[in-house]
């Protein structure tokens, strides 16, 4: 299987696309124990409750601000721009925090960290 670049990806929370040059998104599925008797010894489980975050860093672009006071909003991730093989992912979520750097010597950076609630979707070409 051939690598891919992420070359192309995207980030866009809402209707704000900050100058953002890399995101991760995690996610995971909880797990409920239901093993009895009858698994003789044997753990059973069943799939629980599913959840996603993740966070987004790069610049700053002075034309944007970002603003934890309306938190809940859409996000698209889109993992590169190949024709084929691309990947976006979608849903709500809730801006958990929003980080600021700056150095003398150096290009102001931003950090968005979020929670996904509901379903997250995902669509390939």
């Amino acid at each position: 299987m051939a690598a891919k670049s992420g070359k192309g990806g995207a980030a866009v929370f809402g209707t704000l696309a900050p100058l953002l040059g890399s995101w991760t998104l995690d996610t995971s599925q909880a797990t409920l124990d239901v093993t009895g008797y009858a698994e003789a010894g044997a753990r059973a489980v069943i799939a629980g409750v599913s959840q996603w975050s993740g966070t987004a860093e790069g610049f700053i672009d002075a034309s944007v601000d970002v603003d934890l006071t309306d938190a809940l909003m859409t996000v698209s991730l889109t993992d590169s721009d190949a024709t084929v093989g691309s990947m976006v992912y979608t849903g709500n979520v809730i801006l958990t925090s929003v980080s600021y750097s700056s150095s003398a010597d150096g290009l102001c950076t931003i950090s968005i960290s979020f929670d996904g609630t509901g379903a997250l979707t995902s669509t390939g070409t």
